[in-house]
């Protein structure tokens, strides 16, 4: 990333009107320019000020995402019951799955403690953490390794088809070789 991500106090209001714009868009829209930091840019028409572009290899949550804004804390206190936001999050190496969950689950124990009549709507609403893999693959999985077993089997039947072609055609080939062998030795 060029420059800088987002900042724990650009989640306020009137502090939020900052980018993140995408490798692309930087390319496209602002031909490279590596000045853009700190340039203005109009979204939904209010100007925003650019501190940073992505790598050319990041794509989230979409391909098609070409800026990122922050989340006010005015945004998310409009509802806290629409729990419309999805978390990602990187851990620290040695860091097991159960123990992260352990954390998110203290933490949403904390939140509906602070907040119940938000929770009553919820019916049961909890927290739960996925890895990546899990999330992008999920049921799916039996059929994909299914389909990963499927086309190995195409791949060594096409190597068997090539090999048994290699050798008919060095069969064809044996009288041949045998012919010139003869004339070779008579030759010398």
């Amino acid at each position: 990333m060029r420059d800088r991500g987002f900042l724990l106090e650009e989640d306020q209001p009137g502090r939020d009107q900052v980018a993140i714009v995408s490798y692309g868009l930087w390319q496209r829209r602002f031909g490279g320019d590596n000045n853009i930091v700190g340039q203005n840019l109009i979204l939904d028409g209010v100007s925003h000020t650019v501190v940073g572009v992505m790598p050319p290899d990041f794509q989230f949550p979409y391909s098609e995402t070409q800026v990122w804004t922050p989340i006010t804390s005015k945004d998310s206190e409009t509802d806290k019951a629409s729990h419309y936001l999805n978390v990602i999050a990187r851990t620290k190496p040695g860091i097991d799955l159960s123990q992260v969950q352990a954390d998110v689950a203290s933490i949403a124990a904390q939140t509906q403690r602070e907040h119940p009549d938000h929770y009553d709507q919820l019916n049961g609403w909890s927290a739960s953490v996925v890895t990546a893999r899990e999330e992008l693959v999920g049921e799916h999985r039996l059929v994909l390794l299914i389909l990963l077993g499927i086309v190995s089997l195409v791949l060594l039947i096409v190597c068997l088809n090539v090999a048994s072609l290699f050798l008919a055609h060095a069969a064809s080939r044996h009288h041949e070789i045998a012919v010139r062998r003869v004339v070779s030795i008579c030759s010398w």
